[in-house]
């Protein structure tokens, strides 16, 4: 039986490499352990026109069984940035950690373009990205755009044209009223704004010590909100601070981008960084979901001091407030050239979720907020036929999640 499923299996990666412009073969895949959603059910399952079905169709081109390993829906990464110009690596690497659905937060115009030929399809990754990022003047994140033309990375002349970085000047209303139809122009997918201590707006707005920590004026949050909204298109905040939360969620966003206190600043203490019952009571009413992004915490070797009082006196409190009030937590990285896998490997050492409940963070609620309208996360009926074959029971050892011996994307068999 071993040989006739790898054969069958060579068969498909022929079919994914010669005829993804056809329709992928009609499967029927037996001796699988698949996921639904509470644990492992050893059942057969069928791939139909790239897509689940429960019921056996009349025709099938082959069968192929999975040897009782444990299938799982693919991974979402909420937050990236996919600015690295080796676009193909890039790619590869999400698919090598089964992570299919990318949520790019901001890029350089340039580069974005650079990947839009190789997304999207059968045999890639699908993103979606705004594109652009609306910011204050030398706000976040034009220090990653500065440093990148320092050094040579992309071109010096880009640093005098800001729409060429991606970077749209949110100061004023007459900012917002050049800037976003320009935005529109490029059809992101969704909004990106940056918030940045936004209690502060005021005081950094023209000072050059604070140059890099500060966010577009949080007083034109809901008017861009509602701009976007009538163009069809969610919104996406970076927050810092409690006082960034907040504003995030009165201006009815739809998406708070980073865990509320990651940004902490001694001078401002503790308590700006810190939510309340409150806080997370409305973020879970209005529906908004919280892109994780912890693992920074492993990255503040340069603040050791700061890293214990950040990790258990600010963060991990935040978190277990936003799971009390059931805010929708969805998995992101944000960290240069890795994927939500170091992430969701690094939220599992904190001890906060079990290993059903980060799984179905994982490979469920973070896909569905990627993608709301498409039928992915699940390995149902009617369902894309998208799943990944893995050598171990994840809810007993959540590294099996990184032992994935076959990858199937809308019912194309992949080789990464």
């Amino acid at each position: 039986m071993k040989i006739i499923k790898y054969l069958h299996i060579l068969l498909l990666c022929c079919l994914t490499v010669t005829a993804l412009s056809q329709a992928p073969p009609t499967i029927e895949f037996q001796n699988g352990l698949w996921f639904n959603g509470k644990g492992f059910v050893n059942k057969a399952m069928y791939s139909e026109n790239g897509i689940f079905r429960t019921s056996r169709p009349a025709k099938i081109d082959t069968i192929i069984s999975l040897d009782n390993h444990y299938i799982v829906s693919p991974y979402g990464d909420a937050h990236n940035h996919l600015v690295d110009p080796d676009v193909k690596k890039t790619i590869q690497q999400y698919l090598k950690d089964g992570v299919y659905y990318v949520m790019d937060h901001g890029n350089i115009p340039m580069i974005y373009n650079m990947y839009k030929p190789y997304i999207n399809t059968p045999k890639s990754i699908d993103m979606i990205s705004p594109i652009y990022f609306f910011t204050g003047n030398d706000g976040h994140p034009q220090e990653v755009l500065d440093n990148a033309a320092k050094n040579g990375m992309i071109p010096k002349n880009w640093v005098s044209d800001k729409l060429a970085y991606g970077i749209c000047i949110l100061d004023t209303l007459t900012d917002l009223d050049i800037y976003f139809p320009e935005v529109l122009k490029a059809k992101p997918d969704f909004i990106k704004s940056v918030l940045y201590c936004s209690e502060e707006y005021d005081l950094r707005k023209n000072d050059t010590a604070y140059r890099y920590q500060k966010g577009m004026n949080p007083r034109l949050l809901p008017e861009l909100v509602k701009r976007a909204h009538l163009a069809g298109l969610r919104v996406s905040v970076h927050i810092q601070s409690r006082a960034d939360f907040l504003t995030a969620i009165n201006a009815r966003v739809d998406i708070i981008a980073h865990t509320p206190g990651m940004g902490y600043e001694a001078r401002l203490g503790k308590k700006s960084f810190i939510i309340t019952d409150d806080d997370a009571r409305l973020c879970a009413e209005y529906k908004i979901p919280v892109i994780t992004t912890l693992s920074f915490l492993k990255y503040l070797a340069d603040r050791e001091q700061d890293k214990e009082l950040i990790k258990n006196d600010i963060i991990i409190p935040n978190i277990k407030l936003l799971i009390k009030y059931h805010v929708n937590l969805v998995i992101g990285v944000d960290q240069f050239q890795q994927t939500s896998k170091e992430e969701a490997l690094f939220i599992a050492t904190l001890g906060i979720f079990n290993n059903l409940e980060l799984l179905k963070m994982w490979c469920e609620t973070t896909t569905k907020m990627i993608f709301p309208n498409r039928k992915i996360g699940e390995l149902k009926d009617g369902y894309e036929a998208s799943f990944l074959v893995l050598d171990g029971n994840p809810l007993n050892d959540f590294l099996n999640t990184t032992k994935i011996t076959q990858r199937y994307k809308q019912g194309f068999f992949l080789v990464p």
